[in-house]
């Protein structure tokens, strides 16, 4: 079992590339995963039947298993507050994330970053560890898949790094 303190990554899935956030996933320092499914305000309308093929999460799932948005923003600044979280598309993810905020009425209370930021460049095996990343994680366009690979990246990158700089 491992002791030591890893980065928080975050992931969004949303109605489409333009419209709301409808799930949200993070880590927690020792690499659990934590998802919650976005209940819509009657503000967000857009929705893109094709994005709903990519990650299979429909008007009625979200409509009978969403968190209020009020809930989720409260989750997500107790879990990350003060903090940095990790995301590999912070634009998007950023946008989506200050909309749930907005919704909420809450502020705020963590930063994003660039998740290249934090994966070491390993010379020769950078595709051989986001493919094994990829399948420890599973299948991609969920939140918790997604930052199950985010965190397995991490490990797998950082444990390669080590052992290249180790004489």
């Amino acid at each position: 079992m491992r002791s030591e303190q890893l980065p928080s990554f975050l992931d969004f899935e949303a109605s489409s590339l333009e419209g709301y956030p409808i799930e949200v996933a993070i880590s927690t320092a020792d690499g659990r995963v934590r998802s919650w499914l976005i209940r819509r305000t009657w503000r967000w309308t857009d929705w893109s039947t094709k994005v709903e093929a990519l990650h299979g999460i429909s008007r009625e799932m979200l409509a009978r298993d969403g968190v209020p948005v009020r809930d989720v923003a409260q989750q997500l600044n107790e879990a990350l507050a003060d903090g940095v979280v990790y995301s590999d598309s912070p634009e998007y993810d950023g946008w989506w994330c200050r909309q749930l905020f907005e919704a909420a009425g809450e502020e705020m209370r963590f930063r994003m970053g660039h998740v290249g930021l934090l994966i070491p460049d390993v010379p020769g095996c950078n595709a051989a560890i986001e493919s094994e990343a990829r399948q420890r994680a599973g299948p991609p366009h969920r939140a918790a898949r997604d930052v199950a690979y985010l965190v397995e990246l991490y490990r797998l990158a950082t444990d390669a790094a080590r052992q290249v700089s180790m004489p």
